[in-house]
């Protein structure tokens, strides 16, 4: 009989502001571990905790070594009350930057933490798997009602060069500075510009 491994997992991405958290468990409606058989698929659910609400979240979650990703769907909470999905829920592997978690809604539909999962996995483990850990990374959480403060103005000139560059005509005739024509001065002008010798 084939060994069973379980693997739970720790809430370990927070938003301070927020103080939102990310986490897989093996229950839809509460925080549970996820158990996985070598060889076998098993359901893990993306439920977030938090007491603020939110339309949208991205995250990077690293599975075990022999642990793949390969379906994924809507939970009730990104569903409307006919069982629409309002939200979008999209992974993808990114190799070493883990798999691509993104929840999303054109409308800012909001759900709020603690309701239950926003996503619901499956994750096959390969005939090697001897467990591991499991961990959300970069979570950003998006909320509808969240201001920040303008940003500082930023001048964006044109872009500007060196056109018709000419060479000083240097028998150009001298003037002093009352309009005077000299042949030799300390201080003069020539061309059209100021010189001190």
């Amino acid at each position: 009989m084939k060994k069973i491994f379980t693997f739970a997992f720790a809430l370990v991405c927070a938003i301070a502001v927020n103080a939102q958290t990310i986490t897989l468990s093996g229950s839809t409606k509460e925080i549970a571990p996820v158990v996985l058989t070598a060889g076998a698929d098993a359901t893990a659910y993306v439920y977030v905790t938090g007491a603020s609400t939110f339309c949208a979240l991205e995250s990077n979650l690293f599975l075990p070594e022999g642990v793949t990703i390969t379906k994924k769907a809507n939970s009730d909470l990104t569903k409307d009350e006919d069982g629409e999905n309002i939200h979008t829920c999209q992974f993808s592997n990114k190799g070493a930057e883990g798999w691509k978690i993104l929840i999303y809604t054109s409308e800012l539909i909001k759900f709020t933490a603690d309701q239950g999962s926003v996503m619901k996995l499956t994750l096959a483990a390969d005939a090697a798997f001897k467990g591991g850990d499991a961990q959300f990374k970069g979570t950003i959480f998006t909320d509808p009602k969240t201001t920040v403060a303008d940003s500082e103005v930023i001048s964006i000139a044109e872009t500007t060069g060196i056109n018709d560059v000419k060479a000083i005509d240097v028998n150009a005739p001298k003037y002093n500075f009352q309009g005077v024509q000299v042949k030799d001065a300390k201080m003069f002008i020539q061309g059209g510009k100021k010189y001190i010798k």
